[in-house]
């Protein structure tokens, strides 16, 4: 990994926490966030979207360190590992959403959607600019590159599996 590409890490890292940090403090001198609050049903549906979500991790990972082992992995170390996190978010997220349980009964879905698209397109294209900039393989490897267009995709799958649900459920109502 290049001292330049850590660096962009590290300063795009302390922009978040800052952004965050900021977003905090208008949030409270508005008087607090509204809590998220989810039903009994949800909380069942959530209790197993996190199962699902926590063995994903586990069985990815478990993959991914075996064909490490064996000497055939097809991804970096840090790539693998992110890898198996973004399988095991998208797992919890379709679990949550196929039984209405991902966004609580306080949830804006709109204003979720929207930043849903954000993180789409600007992973989608820093990602796919940064792989076409520095290839997708090292060493015949899916380097760190990837990560950002991988976590896009994630995203993109979780808005389709979210619209198709809100669809079917339309087609439900008489």
């Amino acid at each position: 990994m290049s001292s330049e590409y850590s660096m962009g890490v590290g300063v795009g890292m302390a922009v978040a926490v800052i952004a965050v940090a900021i977003w905090k403090l208008t949030v409270k001198a508005r008087g607090g966030a509204v809590k998220a609050e989810y039903d009994e049903r949800q909380e069942l549906a959530r209790g197993k979207a996190y199962r699902n979500g926590f063995y994903a991790l586990i069985g990815c990972n478990g993959v991914i360190a075996l064909l490490e082992l064996f000497g055939c992995s097809p991804f970096t170390p840090f790539t693998g590992l992110m890898t198996g996190v973004l399988v095991s978010l998208m797992f919890f997220a379709v679990t949550a959403i196929r039984h209405d349980a991902y966004l609580s009964m306080t949830t804006n879905a709109r204003s979720w959607l929207a930043w849903g698209w954000v993180i789409v397109v600007l992973n989608l294209v820093g990602g796919g600019t940064s792989c076409f900039e520095e290839g997708f393989l090292v060493e015949g490897k899916l380097n760190e590159s990837t990560v950002s267009l991988m976590l896009g995709i994630s995203w993109l799958v979780i808005l389709i599996v979210f619209y198709a649900q809100r669809r079917s459920e339309e087609a439900e109502e008489p």
